[in-house]
């Protein structure tokens, strides 16, 4: 990881900065209260967020603003990363986070502050265990403030190795332990259970071997009693072919029967049909008789077709008669209507003065001539019409005269025409007369055979009632067979459910009892791992521990010394760690304490102290991507002109691609490649390079 940008907006004493950082060693200048731990702690809460305890959001928002901001961009492997937080101070002046954001690769997410504290530290490489604890590997890695380190160094010996246990991720060996003792006494009720799930298994095994037992009887009884029904289905079969053959024997005369009542009803029938037409017959004879007595045959001696023929010539007469009728009446009306006229002209002119035409006057004279000739042409009309009246009436009499005689002529055709129906009704009863008698001849035939056979049927139908005894005797026997049939069915039935519901029963006992025997050998498994994780694994596990403390001991035993060797100025103290990581000091042959030294050998051995643990905590977590960056913070506080001269062989001999120092001493500003001012002017701190 190589930071390149922080942006800090009303953070404490910075109102609105930006400072860039590159590779190589930086100083980060100041006096005291300049800012620069307010800047290191602005680095920490952008990758991490708020930390009770540790960072806080009342030592990083500026007093009096409602909203502050923190931006930082670093570098991964080539990929760079921009992390953003903002703070926010609420009306009842509590101050939160708010609205994160994470840039990668042209993507900008917006992101809880869990969500981007997770992804910082699974892009750092950081143990996921650490997502909602203190991030004590970036603090003895990467930053750790001067103070928390001299602060390790002098507090309680457990402390101090419970904290290098979280830091070396040691305590997990203390987890494994806490979690062993739980799995343990989760083993315990898992075996109690188990154990309270086989209590029965001996009282199971007796009682499948009582279950195959009866099976075994079961199965012999159903072998009787399926040889039985054997037995028994033949003898029912053979009645049944008794039964069958009797009732085939009932079922022919039974049709005879049927047929001879069928036969006797048609004889009845045929009686009846004889007798009537006997009957029908007598009838008939009598009623040709009497037909034939009826006729006239000397009405037979005139042609019919020359009675039709007159007829029709005086209906052709009749119609020219009337049709002359009509004329004269015509004409009569005609000749009325005329005389009329020259009637009401006459009056008119007896009553005219002048003439209509020519306006002169009509004597009398002229009257008179000329009512003359109008009374000579009526006289003329009315003999007329006399000599036509009498026409009419000889015509009249005329049409009566003929229809008279086309009255009679009609009434002689039709007697002829009745005399024709009776002639032809005598013919058909004569051909009916001659039908009859065939019919009765065949009629008596049939009723002598019928007679005869109903004879004939009668032996056969008296043999019926001694074979319906003897069917329902045999009956009676079947049907006690089938009751032995069907008692013997349903034992053989019964004994094949038993065994059925035995073998299921047998089977379920066999896989309730390979299951409990299955539990019986997971609880010795249990019991195995009960004794492994009380008697074996928490020795084993502690030793573990042991060698791993032990390895780590000697590595950082090692690094303490070749540190504190180069940083402590006097050549006869010499320094080391022992078992408890506690650094012990020599002198002249003497153990010196560490809150007996002087300012400056404190901060020597702390600083040997941070370097030793950032070496051994970047070797043992491989995965880390914070290994190339490192923040002393005034690892010089105290020093002597010599030690701060050998600070510069210390800087060299740290491998890292970017380190950051920050101090206020002077002559520190030659061991570096790039130098950052801070300078606070009136509550505001000024960044310049």
């Amino acid at each position: 990881m190589i930071i390149k940008k922080i942006s800090l907006k009303n953070i404490r004493s910075y109102l609105e900065q930006e400072i860039n950082f590159s590779e190589g060693k930086s100083l980060l200048s100041g006096d005291i209260g300049s800012g620069k731990t307010t800047l290191l702690l602005s680095l920490e809460f952008a990758l991490f967020g708020l930390q009770k305890g540790i960072i806080e959001g009342s030592a990083l928002l500026r007093n009096g603003e409602k909203e502050g901001k923190i931006e930082l961009v670093f570098d991964i492997n080539g990929t760079e990363y921009t992390v953003s937080r903002n703070l926010k101070r609420d009306s009842k002046g509590s101050i939160s986070q708010e609205n994160c954001f994470l840039s990668f690769n042209g993507i900008k997410k917006e992101l809880s502050t869990k969500e981007l504290k997770t992804f910082v530290i699974d892009i750092l490489g950081y143990p996921s265990q650490l997502i909602n604890k203190q991030n004590l590997v970036y603090r003895y890695t990467v930053y750790t403030p001067q103070e928390e380190m001299k602060k390790i160094l002098i507090e309680d010996k457990e402390e101090r190795i419970d904290t290098l246990r979280k830091v070396f991720d040691i305590d997990k060996y203390k987890r494994i332990l806490n979690a062993s003792e739980i799995f343990l006494l989760k083993l315990r009720e898992k075996k109690k259970e188990k154990e309270g799930q086989v209590f029965d298994l001996p009282i199971k095994e007796k009682e499948i071997i009582l279950k195959k037992e009866e099976n075994s009887r079961v199965k012999e009884g159903f072998e009787i009693a399926n040889k039985k029904l054997i037995v028994i289905e033949k003898e029912l079969e053979e009645k049944r072919k008794l039964v069958e053959t009797k009732e085939n024997e009932i079922k022919k005369i039974r049709e005879i029967k049927e047929k001879t009542a069928s036969i006797e009803s048609s004889l009845r029938e045929k009686k009846g049909s004889l007798k009537e037409k006997i009957l029908e017959l007598s009838e008939l004879e009598l009623n040709i008789k009497t037909l034939k007595g009826q006729i006239k045959q000397e009405e037979f001696n005139e042609n019919i077709q020359n009675i039709k023929k007159i007829i029709s010539d005086k209906e052709d007469e009749l119609e020219q008669t009337e049709k002359k009728h009509r004329t004269f009446e015509l004409n009569s009306a005609q000749i009325k209507s005329k005389r009329e006229d020259l009637l009401n002209n006459l009056k008119n002119f007896s009553e005219l003065k002048q003439c209509p035409v020519c306006k002169q006057e009509v004597d009398d004279k002229h009257k008179e001539k000329i009512s003359s000739e109008i009374l000579e042409k009526i006289q003329g009309f009315s003999s007329a019409l006399e000599l036509n009246q009498k026409q009419i009436h000889e015509l009249q009499e005329k049409a009566n005269i003929i229809e008279k005689e086309i009255k009679i002529l009609k009434e002689r055709e039709r007697c002829f025409e009745l005399n024709e129906l009776k002639l032809q009704n005598i013919s058909e009863k004569e051909k009916r007369e001659t039908l009859l008698k065939e019919q009765i001849k065949i009629l008596e035939k049939n009723i002598a055979e019928f007679e005869k056979q109903i004879g004939e049927n009668a032996d056969k139908i008296g043999v019926f009632l001694n074979l319906e005894l003897d069917l329902n005797k045999l009956k009676q026997e079947f049907r006690e067979k089938e009751i032995t049939e069907r008692n013997a069915i349903i034992e053989k039935t019964s004994l094949s459910q038993r065994t059925i519901d035995l073998e299921r029963a047998i089977k379920e006992y066999e896989l309730e009892i390979g299951r409990k025997r299955n539990i019986v050998d997971q609880i010795s498994k249990i019991q195995k791992l009960q004794d492994f994780f009380s008697k074996n694994f928490s020795e084993i596990l502690s030793n573990i521990e042991k060698q791993v403390m032990l390895k780590l001991n000697y590595e950082f035993n090692s690094l303490f010394k070749n540190w504190s060797s180069m940083l402590i100025e006097n050549e006869n103290m010499q320094a080391r760690i022992d078992e408890e990581f506690s650094p012990m000091i020599e002198q002249a042959g003497h153990d010196i304490s560490y809150k007996y030294l002087s300012g400056g050998e404190r901060t020597a051995l702390a600083l040997a102290y941070r370097l030793a643990l950032n070496q051994v905590i970047n070797s043992m977590l491989t995965g880390i991507k914070t290994r190339e960056l490192l923040i002393l913070d005034e690892p010089t506080e105290g020093f002597s002109s010599k030690q701060l001269e050998k600070m510069r062989q210390v800087l060299n001999e740290i491998k890292v691609k970017q380190l950051i120092i920050v101090s206020h001493e002077a002559q520190i500003e030659n061991f570096v490649e790039k130098i950052i001012y801070l300078k606070k002017e009136g509550h505001e701190t000024h960044v310049s390079v």
